[in-house]
């Protein structure tokens, strides 16, 4: 499991798994050992200082300095990374990703716009003038690459626009090849982080909606094929519900059926599989749930063993995640996994007769309502922290769920930040991905020893945005402060602002 120490794993016959387990862990330690290291000489210096009644206790402020100094975000390094290759030709090997072109596209935007740079330079500030953001974008791509913002910004629309079929959707690539759900998802959350007109009116809603409906298998029951005559797994009925969210076309028709097959696809040990009878995996597992989530059907769900099947993917020794049980870390699931939180906790919230300001906040943080706030009763909230609402769930969990044979999350020994609101550790997190996961040419990676990928750069700095955003506002940022990421919205995976407009654009209202 997860919280299985290396101590113990190294005792045990080695699998291929548990032996890669280690490597990693003792790179990943071999890591942050200096880092830790230094925090433990800082903190002994102010035992030190307590015991001996020194009046000038200078190790807080020297600890805090150390943290600000040593724990970095390369953004310049890796905004460079990323309008590399947008800008340029890309090298050999990515022949491989030929079907996956608007994906590169999205991915390397997200990026970028999580690293704080606006695409749409027809947006101004509370005073009427042009933001930061578009500045700041201007002077990078000019001084770096002596590119036009105005101009890539059209190359994209271009590109993503010789993609889109006359039949719907749009194709992995331009060449003979059909519409497909997974680079139809990657063009529209490419086109709304534009979010300029030009590419909202590029998106044919007509065609795209004959298409996603002409892959509901027994009207949504039987699932969702990812394209015509393709699989059906539980990730084309969150990409079809998030490609007509955020198209303005969701509506009873598509939704219909749609819950039951993710009812399914929830395992014994609580995960979401991507079809019935498969095992649990962290991807299905954020998918299902935030297609529950859009379908505003969450609370068919097992949310309890759900949640602790979550919590236990993040791992003891390395403080990044699992996909699955028993296997290793990989920095993907900062997103996959630690963005299933945000709506686990709205989720949660829905379920109650009685809220709290903070589920309101948790709300706004997702952009969504259950289908019964209207009847939801607003209370004072009383101080809980994340151990106790782990124990709260705890308590509740389904007695089929009991029995298993596992160990709880273990608390791994951070510093704790001043505020992590998440039923996750933050700070681990945020160490594993800016101390271990930053490449030095750029970008970041699955795990030390790896190369940096435009994949897993996306969604490393999406799950980095995550665990930096508490629901409150009041934000948990490990290190500088120039860390901070922009906030992404946890069911869409676009910026929260570029969804609000979206949805506006749409329906008139800025949350689901």
């Amino acid at each position: 499991s997860s919280s299985t120490p290396l101590t113990a794993l190294t005792k045990e016959p080695l699998t291929k798994t548990s032996h890669e387990q280690i490597n990693t862990c003792q790179k990943v330690t071999r890591l942050l050992q200096p880092y830790h290291e230094k925090l433990t000489e800082l903190d002994n210096e102010e035992v030190d200082n307590v015991m001996s009644d020194t009046s000038s206790f200078t190790s807080p402020a020297k600890s805090q300095q150390f943290i600000h100094d040593f724990v970095l975000l390369y953004k310049s390094l890796h905004l460079s990374y990323c309008i590399k290759h947008l800008v340029k030709p890309l090298p050999s090997p990515y022949i491989s990703l030929d079907a996956s072109r608007p994906w590169m596209i999205y991915w390397l935007m997200h990026s970028v716009s999580l690293m704080g740079m606006e695409w749409d330079e027809s947006v101004s500030d509370e005073h009427g003038a042009m933001p930061e953001s578009v500045l700041q974008f201007r002077k990078f791509l000019d001084e770096k690459f002596q590119v036009n913002l105005a101009e890539l910004r059209q190359d994209m629309i271009d590109s993503l626009r010789a993609h889109q079929k006359d039949t719907g959707g749009f194709a992995g690539g331009t060449e003979c090849q059909i519409s497909h759900l997974a680079p139809t998802y990657a063009a529209i959350n490419a086109l709304i982080t534009l979010g300029t007109r030009e590419a909202y009116e590029l998106i044919n809603r007509d065609s795209l909606r004959t298409f996603l409906l002409s892959l509901k298998v027994d009207g949504g029951r039987g699932g969702v094929r990812m394209h015509h005559g393709g699989e059906i797994d539980v990730r084309g009925v969150y990409c079809l519900l998030s490609c007509a969210a955020l198209s303005g076309i969701l509506d009873e028709e598509i939704m219909s059926g749609l819950d039951d097959y993710v009812l399914a696809c929830q395992t014994h040990e609580g995960g979401i599989a991507a079809y019935p009878g498969c095992e649990a995996h962290g991807g299905y597992t954020f998918c299902g749930l935030a297609a529950m989530m859009i379908l505003k059907k969450q609370h068919r769900l097992d949310l309890d063993s759900l949640t602790l099947w979550n919590a236990r993917r993040q791992m003891t020794e390395e403080g990044g995640f699992q996909g699955r049980t028993n296997k290793l870390v990989d920095a993907c699931y900062s997103f996959w996994v630690g963005g299933a939180f945000p709506l686990i906790e709205g989720s949660l919230a829905s379920r109650k007769f009685q809220i709290t300001q903070r589920d309101w906040h948790v709300y706004e943080q997702l952009q969504w309502r259950p289908a019964n706030v209207e009847r939801q009763e607003r209370v004072e909230e009383s101080k809980i922290d994340v151990g106790d609402k782990m124990e709260n769930v705890a308590q509740t969990t389904s007695i089929r769920f009991e029995d298993l044979d596992e160990t709880p999350p273990q608390k791994r020994r951070t510093r704790g930040l001043p505020t992590e609101e998440h039923i996750f550790n933050q700070e681990a997190l945020q160490e594993y991905l800016l101390l271990c996961c930053q490449s030095v040419n750029g970008g970041l990676i699955d795990k030390p020893g790896r190369g940096p990928d435009f994949y897993h750069t996306c969604y490393a700095l999406s799950g980095l945005s995550i665990a930096q955003h508490n629901p409150s506002g009041t934000p948990s940022i490990l290190g500088n402060p120039s860390n901070i990421l922009q906030e992404t919205n946890p069911i869409f995976n676009v910026l929260r602002t570029k969804a609000e407009k979206a949805l506006m654009h749409w329906y008139g209202k800025n949350h689901l």
